[in-house]
């Protein structure tokens, strides 16, 4: 079965998530905030503790209005890859965006941040690794902890997102990671609608399963 990619359309419907690596319960600390690292077993490749960074990765924090970033991130809104329908901007506009912020396809990223306006949590990150993803970025991982677990951590804080000289970025699409219209209307795949109980109330996909992010 397939990783789906989609528009944010339908308050970021099944936001890259259906069939995304979110820790399970109980066997991954939480991807953002009151992290505790101690103990905490083996994760899946996707993601990485804030001990773990390495001099040549490069952190990409999507947060719209982040006041806190580690020493040398990168800042990218992830609502700039989205028009303003909500849906994925061609991907030519998000080649040149990445490029622009300076980050190639061969750099090593690391993504962090989230959406506090809309109450937290981690799914804006997920939305732009499973982007990244399907670009063809082979060499991208979750960051895992908030601003206080960098410090923990013994990471640099800024309050400001760091600038590189732009880049040309190159993808490569993975175009099976991309579940279009008639793919999902064809029935091959079971639908996760991650969204709030609430909004899946409102409307969904026929057939969807909803387990809130």
């Amino acid at each position: 079965m397939r990783q789906l990619i989609v528009g944010m359309t339908l308050a970021m419907l099944i936001h890259i998530l259906l069939f995304s690596p979110f820790p399970a319960a109980g066997q991954a600390p939480s991807a953002f905030g009151n992290a505790s690292w101690a103990g905490a077993p083996d994760l899946d490749i996707a993601f990485i503790r804030p001990g773990e960074i390495s001099p040549s990765d490069i952190v990409l924090d999507i947060s719209p209005n982040a006041t806190a970033y580690v020493e040398g991130a990168l800042n990218i809104n992830y609502e700039d890859f989205l028009d303003r329908g909500g849906a994925l901007k061609p991907v030519s506009e998000i080649a040149m965006m990445l490029g622009d912020a300076g980050i190639t396809s061969n750099d090593s990223l690391l993504i962090a941040g989230e959406c506090m306006p809309c109450g937290g949590g981690p799914a804006p990150a997920f939305f732009t690794y499973w982007l990244l993803k399907y670009l063809g970025h082979e060499d991208v991982r979750m960051l895992l902890g908030d601003a206080d677990d960098w410090k923990a951590a013994g990471l640099n804080i800024s309050h400001e997102p760091s600038v590189r000289a732009k880049a040309d970025y190159i993808t490569s699409i993975q175009a099976d990671l991309l579940a279009t219209y008639e793919f999902v209307v064809a029935g091959d795949a079971q639908i996760l609608d991650a969204r709030p109980l609430r909004d899946y109330e409102i409307g969904s996909i026929p057939g969807a399963v909803n387990i809130p992010y």
